[in-house]
């Protein structure tokens, strides 16, 4: 049980409502087969658009 006292702490609260957050989405992202790092990538993608493949080091194929 939490302290009242400590439910009037913004970063309590903040923090308390993230973790909630996080366990939700981690939740329905593991219904599909996926985790967090695949929606982070996902996302990138999405705001970024496709990438030139970078070929390292110099001079390969």
């Amino acid at each position: 049980m939490t302290p009242p006292s400590v439910l009037n702490l913004s970063a309590y609260l903040m923090y308390a409502t993230g973790k909630a957050a996080r366990r939700t989405l981690s939740e329905k992202l593991t219904a599909r087969g996926l985790r967090l790092w695949h929606l982070t990538v996902l996302t990138l993608v999405a705001d970024l658009g496709a990438q030139p493949k970078v070929c390292w080091p110099p001079g390969c194929t």
